[in-house]
């Protein structure tokens, strides 16, 4: 799971099988071990068990480490971005893609600052920048188009 790149989904299929071959405490600790490195590299883990294999008490242990957790940071949207990100949608909607100066003059910002914003806006996730001969253009991805869908 840790050469795995970031952000994947993993099923671990027969949790019941591997607490029979191994004992209960083995297999608790294979647990953990997929919750620390699935929190720190952002996978998704679904784990199955049969819970009748377990008593009360063991089947609450697994539950505690395997209830849902909350993304490390969530990068929050700043308005600063959310401007940048809103004039790419519009302009995809249009079927364009606006250069780093279109972006810039549509703003009113400054060279420095329009290329600071946008890459930001890249860093979040919402914006990818591609080079376009000498200019570099902006497309929104799908977490910039799902900020516009909610």
């Amino acid at each position: 799971m840790e050469a795995l790149p970031r952000n994947h989904a993993i099923f671990i299929d027969r949790l019941d099988y591997l607490i029979s071959r191994n004992g209960f405490r083995g297999a608790l600790e294979l647990v953990h071990r997929l919750r620390e490195v699935a929190y720190l590299m952002g996978h998704i883990v679904i784990v199955s068990l049969d819970p009748a294999t377990l008593d009360d008490r063991k089947l609450r242990s697994i539950e505690k480490e395997t209830s849902e957790m909350m993304p490390r940071s969530s990068l929050q949207l700043q308005p600063e971005q959310l401007d940048i990100v809103r004039y790419v949608f519009e302009r995809s909607i249009a079927g364009a893609r606006p250069t780093l100066t279109e972006v810039g003059q549509a703003l009113g910002l400054s060279k420095p600052t329009a290329r600071k914003r946008s890459r930001d806006a890249v860093r979040g996730g919402y914006v990818a920048l591609s080079p376009k001969g000498r200019t570099k253009v902006l497309e929104l991805t799908e977490k910039g188009r799902s900020v516009f869908s909610k």
